[in-house]
């Protein structure tokens, strides 16, 4: 950003001629036009009132560069929600009005937010309120004799300047004509300014001011004996080297102005230009007249605009600034303005720019033109666009079908604006366009019209009624629900019947018979409303149910589970299935229903029948939730529910003993020995004696049904007989259990015998041995392996710790060749190293604890212990120390502090007479 001071001034291009007059006279009663060209999909939308429904905008989006072609816009059409809705400002509706341009044209519109001066090629000056109609006056509106050229309105609203072919200006008050004057020109005026303070009191005279430009920038104050003229810019000599003044905006201490060498700026107070915008090099290479549209948006903020280019410039203090901004003149800091200017952004567009306002989020309306050569196609755009330095991005643009175009060109089309109020005025000669803000309304309407149901809901919802007035929520909710029967797209229609419908009974009961009438009420039904807080009538819910029997049973059952039973009569239901079942009982998915609903009116019984019928698993969670289980014992149902799920009725019938007698149980599960089996573990594993009279049962089912748990039950039963057990085993040659056996009968021999003659498994053999710890049994085992190598290797490996290896190493034949002899020694040798160690270990562990236990015990006895005056004999009670030599005698004191004349424990056994009692008593109870 550089500063602007000394920039150079480009060429004055030469002024286009004037437009000829044309022939008027078909304009005289004009046809509706469109404000807003024909949509893509060829709707037309005509009448003085558009609303965003009826828009269709030309949007692209994206960043420009300039070099986008309506090619390019054409191919790229985004459906983006438009800002504006449109009206034209002098309709029909109020034929006063709508008579202004019938006969005459616009030539420009100054705008307040209390009213519109609108100016006209006749010199006419027209007051209307911003709906177009005419303001009622008590004071006369000069005439100009030539076409109004500039009209300005101060801040307050109370007065305003006019500028006219005629070379005069007009200075009108509108309630009072106190400070009225008229100043006269030689030349025509194009461009005027009144004070923005104009009509405040309190002020000095000087403020009582104008400023206008035609060759020369005029400042002309109001005096005593008349209007006071001050040229604050152009040559004396040379009027008009710089061009005429086109446009001239007031803000505060600051005034802007426009000729063909670009804007000046200029700080009233200090009378300094503070810089020059100059035009763009570029923009004066196309075919359009030097014009210029300026907007203050605050004191230090301006924006200008040219035909193909525009500005957005900063004003900043020069004290503040950086020292490194000099002219190349050499010019000091004291010869410098107070302030500079700076452009902040500057962006070239491929349209021609007629005029600019600020909008929302630093972002800025244009109005744009679009030139070529068949008349009929020039356009005229109001764009919303976000400017980038030399780039933009296009958020809207909206094409803009305007009376008379044909009888205007570029130069004829103005913008001003309101950005408090968000109204924009488009002007041209026989048509004046404004464009509004939408309320929520207009963009429920847009949403709409393009099938956003669901987005229009969103805004519905969030307005919550506080701004919409001409739509509410059900009514869009009920459209919505019909573009979607009408798409077929009832599962979408479905699922928002709860966000629309909410608690609305008849709303819901139209919509349901919508759905019956269609066929798909099975979609709505998993939408129903089913709280407590609200639900339909009964008969509707025995609707959906009576469809479902009739058309889908599986989502019948699914219902019938999903749904609280109080929402309809279940007695009805139960009556409808089974009028059903009777025509075809075999339907399962019907019996389970059915079961389900007999559960619901309390009829378990039944509903405990049918699931055991079907062998339901979810017959357990019945049982268990309304405990049945007396009905289970009763009706002996312990053999069906095995069948259905062996786990969980033995869980079930197991844990619930009380209720479920295990004897009952046991007398119905005799005709099923695997599941009576069963039954039977898991009360051993629950508690080993509760079952202890049915061990010898559970003994012969083990041997039949389970051999591998035989042996683990044995080993944690003492309630069975072992000679049954024993001979149960030998018809079923199971050896280890034999062995167990009979080394519980005292019989280890024999059960040594069978390991080694039956299993020969040496291992094993040793490992019951080392169990038994019985030199006779080692005896027999190293006599059955003195013929066998290998399980000489075993023993030598194991018996170290056991037996005297050397009994076993004497009694081998000489020459008998054992494999592993010698790691078999070492091993012995080893195990006897770590004996001898271990011993010697723990005898020093020992004697270093007696050693310490003695130490402790010499300090103890050693330990002095204080005897008070307030010490009491526990034996007589009277003081231990006497009072005076004669009564003195003898003093006992134990370890345990307790002191005692020594004549009272003479009879006392040994120990302190109260501690000794105690400890007595301690250790034999």
């Amino acid at each position: 950003m550089d500063s602007l001071l000394d920039s150079s001034t480009s060429p004055s291009p030469v002024l286009p001629s004037a437009t000829q007059e044309k022939d008027l006279s078909e304009l005289l009663t004009p046809e509706p036009t469109p404000l807003v060209a024909p949509s893509p999909s060829g709707e037309n939308n005509f009448g003085e009132s558009l609303s965003p429904a009826g828009l269709s905008p030309a949007n692209s989006m994206g960043r420009l560069s300039g070099a986008a072609t309506d090619e390019d816009d054409d191919e790229e059409v985004h459906d983006i929600e438009p800002k504006f809705k449109y009206e034209r400002l002098l309709s029909d509706r109020s034929a006063e009005s709508a008579n202004i341009l019938f006969r005459d044209s616009a030539t420009t519109l100054a705008v307040h937010p209390k009213f519109l001066a609108l100016g006209t090629k006749n010199g006419e000056i027209h007051v209307l309120d911003l709906q177009g109609n005419r303001s009622t006056l008590t004071v006369p509106i000069p005439k100009h004799a030539g076409p109004v050229n500039d009209i300005s309105i101060d801040d307050a609203g109370d007065y305003m300047a006019s500028a006219g072919e005629d070379g005069k200006v007009f200075v009108q008050g509108l309630i009072s004509t106190e400070d009225n004057f008229v100043v006269k020109h030689s030349e025509p005026i194009r461009a005027v300014a009144i004070s923005p303070n104009f009509s405040v009191s309190g002020l000095h005279l000087p403020n009582r001011s104008i400023i206008f430009g035609s060759r020369q920038l005029v400042l002309c104050e109001k005096k005593l004996f008349g209007p006071k003229s001050t040229v604050l810019d152009g040559n004396r000599l040379e009027p008009g080297v710089d061009g005429r003044v086109t446009r001239i905006k007031w803000f505060g201490n600051m005034v802007a102005w426009a000729n063909s060498t670009g804007v000046k700026v200029m700080c009233l107070k200090d009378k300094q230009i503070i810089g020059l915008i100059p035009r763009d090099k570029r923009d004066t290479e196309f075919d359009f007249p030097n014009k210029c549209d300026i907007y203050w948006m605050d004191a230090r903020t301006l924006i200008v605009s040219w035909p193909h280019v525009f500005h957005i410039c900063s004003i900043r203090d020069r004290k503040r600034a950086s020292n490194s901004s000099l002219s190349s003149g050499g010019l000091t800091s004291k010869s410098l303005p107070n302030f500079e200017l700076v452009i902040s952004k500057m962006v070239h567009t491929d349209f021609a720019i007629c005029g600019i306002g600020p909008y929302v989020n630093e972002q800025f309306v244009l109005l744009g033109y679009n030139a070529s050569a068949k008349e009929e196609d020039k356009k005229v755009q109001l764009r919303v666009i976000q400017p980038h330095w030399e780039e933009y991005d296009d958020i809207t643009c909206d094409v803009l079908v305007l009376r008379g175009t044909l009888y205007a060109a570029y130069e004829d089309y103005k913008l001003q604006c309101l950005p408090e109020d968000g109204l924009y005025f488009v002007v041209s000669p026989k048509d004046i366009v404004v464009a509004k803000p939408l309320d929520l309304d207009d963009v429920i309407d847009w949403l709409l019209e393009r099938g956003k149901f669901d987005e229009a809901m969103t805004v519905a919802t969030k307005d919550a009624g506080r701004q919409i007035t001409k739509h509410n929520i059900r009514d869009i909710g009920r459209r919505y629900l019909e573009y979607l029967r009408l798409r077929n797209d009832f599962e979408i229609a479905a699922r928002i019947c709860p966000k629309i419908l909410g608690k609305d009974k008849n709303a819901w009961e139209e919509q349901i018979a919508e759905f019956h009438k269609a066929g798909k009420l099975a979609i709505l039904a998993p939408y129903l409303p089913r709280s407590n807080e609200f639900q339909l009538t009964p008969a509707v819910y025995e609707l959906v149910l009576s469809t479902f029997l009739q058309t889908d049973q599986e989502g019948f059952l699914r219902i019938i589970k999903e749904w609280p039973h109080a929402l309809y009569n279940v007695q009805a239901v139960i009556n409808a299935v089974i009028d059903v079942l009777l025509r075809n009982p075999n339907q399962k998915v019907l019996l389970e229903a059915l079961g389900a609903l007999y559960s619901f009116i309390k009829q378990f019984d039944k509903a405990l029948a049918i699931y055991v019928k079907l062998k339901h698993p979810d017959v357990f969670d019945l049982i268990a939730k309304h405990r049945l289980f007396r009905t289970v014992a009763d009706k002996q149902l312990a053999i069906a529910l095995m069948e259905v799920d062996a786990e969980q009725a033995i869980r079930l019938l197991t844990e619930n003993i009380d209720a479920i007698p295990m004897v009952k149980v046991i007398a119905q599960l005799e005709q099923k020995p695997p599941f009576l089996l069963q039954y039977l573990d898991r009360l051993f594993q629950k508690d080993k004696i509760i079952g202890k009279d049915y061990h010898d049962v559970q003994v012969k089912l083990y041997a039949e049904h389970d051999p591998k748990k035989m042996l683990h039950f044995m080993q944690n039963s003492k309630h069975f007989s072992l000679r049954n057990a024993y001979e149960i085993c030998q018809k079923k040659n199971m050896v280890p259990e034999m062995v167990y056996l009979l080394s519980r009968m005292g019989n280890p021999r024999e059960a040594l015998e069978l390991i080694l003659s039956q299993l020969k498994d040496i291992t094993r053999a040793i490992d019951f041995c080392k169990e038994q710890n019985d030199n006779d049994l080692w005896m027999i085992l190293i006599d059955y392996a003195l013929d066998k190598p290998q399980f000489i290797t075993n023993l030598l490996h194991n018996i170290g710790t056991h037996v005297d290896p050397s009994i076993l190493i004497r009694r081998i034949k000489l020459g008998l060749q054992i494999p592993g002899l010698r790691d078999s020694l070492v091993c012995i040798l080893q195990d006897y190293n770590l004996q001898i160690t271990l011993r010697e270990g723990c005898k020093k562990i020992m004697v270093s604890d007696c050693y310490q236990l003695l130490v402790k015990l010499l300090k103890l006895r050693q330990r002095g212990f204080t005897v008070d005056l307030e010490s009491t004999c526990p034996a007589c009670q009277e003081s231990v120390l006497p009072c005076d030599a004669e009564s003195a005698s003898g003093l006992t004191v134990y370890q345990c502090k307790h002191a005692f004349h020594t004549n009272c424990v003479l009879l006392a056994g040994p120990g302190c007479p109260v501690c000794a009692p105690k400890q007595r008593y301690e250790m034999f109870t």
